[in-house]
């Protein structure tokens, strides 16, 4: 038990350095300066399926944006609801452009194919990548726009706010932001010494000339997580990708309920594994034991030493919650709740992750796409 809290307490400890090490790279969008200088085109590309509910707010999000050369490309992706309609209504906006994708090609994922035919009708010198429901302050493209260009950048994620979400989902969306940035060593994607890359569906921007370079989505036709892994193109090809920070300035309802999140979960959930069920399964226990062995450590039977150090391990676990949800939006009281939050999301990770290996299929969105094909 001492051998096991003391890899507990390097594994946290290791994690909140390099979180600690790696804010000094991370931005706050809303601590940028306001934006005097003018600034290159940018497109704001959304892409749209079955998203009646939440289209109209996100368009008019971005068309109140104070930036002096920017327009939007919404791809009504064969929606069976009334998206295209409402995309059409409020097309008389010159700065908004409405495709309408009626049929997916072999070979695609439908959100990467209408990103990528979005950006194929881009002007812009630059791209974002959002998602359909996401709202959007009206200074939020400029300052990411000015900052990443002051910073060198040629790409930037920006997680957003969540919000909207009950106290118990909250603390679900936490110990899944505190896991995903500890996984993903989003403190170090800024260093070009550094292998560690990052995406976000809501906020990705970059350069248009890198994304034709690392070409398109065509290069991550069938990848689940395409965020993540436009991210990781940018890194592999030797560009420059930073992380900023959206609240204030990028909101978002990520999940409405514990049941669309394990929805949600079933898109990504062996992506990450290379669709290998039996690593999917594996890599969900080491979580648990990750994030449950400090709590288990402090308040079980075990003796000193290994109980001081699972107090430790348990501390650190917690600092890193609260230093991550800081920025996320989620209530910080909800730490209290971690060793209960990170439970559950390891069980709906666990049941995406044995719904789709006993399907052999991913189903999202109303379309399925075969383990096989992905692979």
């Amino acid at each position: 038990m001492t051998a096991v809290a003391v890899l507990l307490l390097v594994a946290w400890g290791s994690a909140l350095a390099a979180g600690v090490a790696g804010r000094r790279s991370f931005c706050w969008l809303r601590r940028v300066p306001p934006v005097a200088a003018r600034l290159p085109a940018v497109s704001v590309v959304v892409a749209a399926r079955d998203e009646a509910a939440a289209i109209e707010a996100c368009i008019a999000s971005l068309l109140a944006s104070r930036h002096p050369d920017l327009e939007v490309i919404a791809v009504d992706d064969r929606s069976r609801d009334g998206t295209g309609a409402i995309l059409d209504r409020m097309a008389g906006d010159p700065r908004l452009r409405v495709l309408h994708v009626g049929d997916l090609p072999e070979g695609w994922l439908g959100k990467n194919h209408a990103l990528w035919r979005g950006a194929a009708a881009a002007r812009g010198e630059w791209l974002l990548f959002t998602d359909a429901d996401v709202v959007f302050a009206p200074e939020a493209v400029a300052r990411g726009q000015a900052w990443a260009i002051a910073a060198g950048a040629d790409h930037l994620a920006a997680p957003p706010e969540l919000v909207g979400a009950g106290w118990l989902l909250a603390a679900v969306e936490g110990a899944f932001t505190t896991f995903l940035t500890s996984v993903m060593r989003v403190g170090q994607v800024a260093s070009r010494r550094s292998s560690a890359y990052f995406g976000v569906g809501a906020y990705n921007l970059l350069r248009a000339d890198v994304y034709r370079a690392i070409g398109t989505h065509r290069a991550i036709a069938l990848e689940a997580t395409d965020d993540l892994m436009l991210g990781r193109a940018v890194k592999r090809a030797g560009f420059r990708s930073v992380v900023g920070l959206g609240k204030d300035m990028v909101r978002v309802a990520w999940y409405h309920s514990l049941g669309e999140m394990a929805g949600g979960l079933e898109k990504g959930a062996l992506a990450q594994v290379g669709y290998r069920p039996w690593l999917g399964v594996a890599a969900g226990l080491a979580v648990l034991g990750v994030f449950e062995g400090p709590f288990w450590l402090a308040l079980g039977w075990q003796a000193e030493p290994a109980r001081a150090l699972g107090v430790c391990a348990a501390a650190l676990a917690l600092a890193l919650y609260l230093g991550v949800n800081q920025a996320s939006g989620v209530p910080l009281w909800t730490a209290v709740l971690l060793p209960l939050s990170a439970a559950l999301l390891v069980a709906l990770y666990l049941r995406a992750v044995i719904l789709t290996a006993v399907r052999g299929e991913i189903r999202w969105r109303g379309r399925s796409y075969r383990l096989r094909d992905l692979r």
